[in-house]
């Protein structure tokens, strides 16, 4: 357990080394054609292949182990990016997007359920938050920096180059999982299940524990607010008929918020306790998404802050779920942190993509961002009042 500790922050930043994150949308307008309307519609279906494979990916990492789950995905990662960067078709682009969407499912939840559950081996798992949230903002400067560096091959080459790197890069991620080891209360999970009861008892923990199913449905709100802004960000700087390298540069700035919402996590959650963090982070992540849609450039920056808030509380939610759940149930549920808001994005996105093009960019934003705001207050009044009554997880066996 204490190698996991050292191996799995190296992990974290090699895992998604994405050199092209500020250059996807403009890399499929400009070099493969598509409207913007178009990129909502393919983000929908990588978001919708994501989430077919999200909960069952869950249950495979409860029921044959983590560590599998982490090298399957890496795997993946990295070669679905060497395929996106050589698409030149729209059925090798379908093959890219199914490979990462799986990748994305297979890694969420049981890289976090591996993290807690080395932590709780170790007796530190009330240090969990901290320590994802460090480990996330580690992640978040080395992005910055491969996110310009990316801008500026891209500037030197062209638009495919940086995504050819990623999959060169993540290689390191499949051998470092390889070394991880499954965490000992994950092999000892009380009674061997088959694969659809794993599922079956995780999602009636869900279905039956009130914090869990709103404090998800506040999650997938407050998602959906990076979501849009990295959805639009990069348009809107193009709009301005900025260079290429700008992008990298705007990119950068949105990691580095993530960086430093994450790494402050732990302590604003001491400063302000969990409930009034996630209601500040809400409220302001869907307040970030105006600045966008005012059209005043200097508000540009108050538009990158909405990965700022979320980078707040995922730490936060995830330590929440973690808490209320048993090993052999653990990384389902926490996929079902991700299932959800797959669910949210694939609405937001169709919903969206015929708006955009005909009413345009800046007035689709804006009246999206009024619902996201209201939607926050819904679900955070909803899981508030639940945390009040049931502090504790029901027993669903």
């Amino acid at each position: 357990m204490r190698r996991n500790m050292r191996l799995l922050p190296w992990w974290w930043v090699l895992r998604w080394p994405i050199l092209g994150e500020a250059l996807w949308v403009i890399y499929l307008i400009e070099d493969r054609g598509f409207s913007l309307g178009e990129v909502f519609v393919l983000y929908s279906l990588f978001v919708a292949i994501a989430l077919i494979a999200e909960v069952p990916s869950g249950m495979f990492a409860d029921r044959y182990g983590r560590r599998p789950s982490l090298i399957l995905a890496t795997a993946l990662i990295s070669g679905g990016f060497v395929v996106f960067g050589l698409a030149d078709s729209p059925i090798l682009l379908g093959l890219a997007w199914l490979t990462l969407a799986a990748a994305d499912a297979f890694m969420s939840g049981a890289d976090n359920a591996l993290l807690y559950e080395t932590m709780d081996s170790l007796g530190r798992r009330n240090d969990f938050a901290r320590t994802l949230g460090r480990f996330s903002a580690l992640q978040g400067v080395v992005l910055a920096v491969l996110v310009f560096a990316g801008a500026g091959i891209a500037d030197a080459t062209n638009l495919a180059v940086p995504f050819l790197l990623t999959g060169a890069l993540t290689l390191p991620a499949v051998a470092i999982a390889w070394r991880l080891t499954e965490p000992a209360t994950t092999e000892e999970a009380e009674g061997p299940r088959s694969f659809l009861e794993t599922g079956a008892v995780a999602l009636r923990r869900a279905r039956g524990t009130r914090t869990i199913a709103t404090i998800i449905l506040v999650f997938a709100v407050i998602t959906m607010s990076p979501e849009l802004m990295g959805l639009t960000l990069q348009p809107i700087v193009r709009a301005e008929d900025l260079p290429l390298w700008t992008l990298g540069a705007f990119g950068a700035g949105v990691m580095l918020a993530s960086a430093a919402g994450a790494w402050s996590s732990g302590w604003l959650r001491d400063q302000l306790g969990t409930v009034r963090l996630i209601w500040l982070s809400a409220g302001l992540a869907t307040a970030s998404l105006f600045a966008g849609a005012a059209g005043t450039p200097f508000l540009l920056p108050l538009f990158l802050l909405p990965t700022f808030w979320w980078s707040l509380v995922q730490p936060q939610v995830t330590e929440y779920l973690s808490h209320r759940t048993e090993p052999g149930e653990r990384a389902t549920v926490l996929s079902l942190m991700n299932f959800v808001p797959g669910l949210f994005g694939i609405a937001m996105a169709i919903g969206l993509a015929p708006l955009i093009d005909a009413v345009g960019l800046r007035g689709t934003l804006a009246g999206a961002a009024t619902v996201l705001f209201v939607l926050a207050v819904a679900t955070l009044l909803l899981w508030t009042r639940a945390d009040r009554v049931e502090a504790e997880p029901v027993d669903v066996d």
